[in-house]
């Protein structure tokens, strides 16, 4: 298991994975695109190491909630560096987002 709580776990991938989104939209292919989504991948398996059955109702809900967002924010992160245009909706709640952080 990982020492950290499974939210800040999940957080600082969040908050990651949006921040790369935000910076490289208009930029697919950029060399440091491909590298950050990688790292932010191989990062990701820290989820794998995180005590779920430990944490109470409230934490588990938050836990699984920013889960499903990171995935949802890392797909389209990997669609659009294979090309794919994202909609414009989720690129401005992606910045709006990073400026909350």
């Amino acid at each position: 298991f990982t020492t950290r709580s499974g939210n800040a776990v999940v957080s600082m991938l969040l908050r990651e994975a949006v921040e790369c989104l935000t910076r490289f939209t208009g930029k697919p292919k950029h060399p440091e695109f491909m590298a950050e989504l990688d790292r932010i991948r191989v990062a990701a398996a820290e989820l794998q190491k995180v005590n779920v059955p430990n944490m109470d109702d409230d934490e588990r809900l938050s836990f699984w909630l920013n889960v499903h967002n990171f995935g949802v924010i890392l797909a389209c992160a990997l669609a659009l560096q294979k090309g794919a245009t994202l909609p414009s909706t989720l690129i401005a709640l992606a910045w709006r987002r990073s400026r909350t952080w």
